[in-house]
């Protein structure tokens, strides 16, 4: 929590991760709020698209409360879809997150047995074009 100064009298103190105190003359003279970029959940796009493309849809990704992270189901897959004869993991994250994902999925202990079963596996990023959200499918199958 340190004070800084702005230049002049007035100094600004970090209060909170998101929250100054505007100091000046030794009175607060307003607070300042940072606006911050909310994360995008992906998660409803991926399970909308697939249902419109006539998947049986459930989420596998789970969340330990012990250590605080969330689980890839098989280690690696957000979503496991199923239609007749064909069973699909996916895999969800942003476009210019992909490298790191298609990296874990490829050395992941479990893919193998999972391509040996026949289930397919895909890797989607999303990216925004304009105001509409696109996305990139690759298959790692």
């Amino acid at each position: 929590m340190l004070w800084q100064n702005n230049g002049g009298n007035i100094w600004v103190k970090v209060v909170h991760q998101d929250q100054f105190l505007i100091v000046s003359n030794s009175r607060i003279i307003g607070i300042k709020y940072l606006e911050r970029k909310m994360a995008t959940n992906l998660n409803q796009p991926t399970r909308k698209r697939l249902e419109d493309q006539g998947y049986l849809v459930e989420l596998m990704e789970r969340w330990c409360p012990f250590s605080k992270r969330k689980h890839d189901g098989f280690g690696f897959a957000d979503f496991i879809a199923i239609r007749r004869d064909e069973v699909l993991l996916v895999q969800v994250t942003s476009k210019a997150n992909m490298s790191s994902r298609r990296k874990k999925i490829s050395e992941h202990p479990n893919v193998g047995i999972v391509r040996e079963s026949g289930i397919r596996i895909e890797l989607w990023g999303f990216y925004k074009e304009g105001n509409r959200w696109k996305v990139k499918i690759e298959d790692l199958s």
